[in-house]
């Protein structure tokens, strides 16, 4: 089934770009940014922020992540996948990263939600930092605390890490 991913979340003040690979079954459902209730998203970036966004509403949410400076998007634009796993991913084709990378400069780095975003890092250019943090979908199974101590580093880190 073809699907298409969300537009982008920032504005002129953002710093950090988190980009994920595609929006899976349940967030396109719901047309929502990490719309799963398992996804660990929310509550790892609300515990790095220091507000519980996993209790507000989904426009209230983004506002929060603008609000210090983090935008959303994904690496693919569209693509074909049956069910919810990565790996059924097919014809995909990449959002244009470079161009909004261009067109928010204020952007100085971007952190990739897994392993399999962070292959799109040879898109970025320019002076931005690169960093792959571990997904946060309930499919990858790494402990809730190793997830959140590893995003904070992400976050946090200055220089390219990639």
């Amino acid at each position: 089934m073809a699907v298409r991913s969300f537009r982008p979340v920032v504005d002129e003040k953002t710093r950090v770009l988190i980009l994920g690979l595609m929006p899976g079954p349940e967030s396109l459902r719901r047309k929502q940014y990490y719309g799963h209730p398992q996804n660990a998203f929310c509550g790892i970036l609300g515990d790095v922020i220091g507000e519980k966004i996993v209790e507000k509403t989904h426009d209230d949410r983004l506002r929060a992540l603008l609000g210090h400076r983090i935008g959303l998007w994904d690496v693919y634009a569209s693509c074909e996948r049956e069910g919810a796993s990565d790996t059924r991913i097919r014809n995909a084709s990449h959002n244009a990263i470079p161009r909004l990378l261009a067109s928010h400069p204020s952007i100085e780095k971007v952190v990739f939600n897994g392993t399999k975003a962070g292959s799109a890092a040879r898109l970025i250019e320019g002076n931005v930092a690169c960093v792959i943090a571990p997904s946060t979908s309930p499919a990858h199974t790494m402990p809730y605390a190793k997830k959140l101590a590893a995003w904070k580093r992400a976050l946090k880190a200055p220089t390219n890490s990639i």
